[in-house]
């Protein structure tokens, strides 16, 4: 399969948008002494962060394909109902 740029871009996006999941959980959970005693307790070997992370991926995935969708039928309910373009008299 050929990847155009938009494909990178979307790639991308889904990259950044993990990191950012990755990220929060990170932060929320590294930090927090009562899920575990080190930081590699509370993160890497503790299965709620990891079902937090990908859940929070999958909702910012769902939260951009839903605005997209929105984006596409606002842009085709707004085609469908203007008026045809008329033609000028010579």
């Amino acid at each position: 399969m050929v990847c155009s740029k938009r494909c990178e871009y979307s790639k991308g996006r889904l990259f950044l948008g993990g990191g950012v999941a990755l990220g929060q959980n990170l932060g929320q959970y590294g930090t927090d002494p009562t899920r575990g005693a080190s930081f590699w307790d509370r993160t890497v070997k503790n299965r709620e962060f990891w079902v937090s992370t990908v859940v929070d991926f999958a909702v910012s995935v769902a939260v951009g394909a839903a605005v997209v969708g929105g984006i596409m039928v606002a842009a085709g309910i707004t085609v469908l109902h203007s008026p045809p373009l008329s033609r000028q008299p010579r």
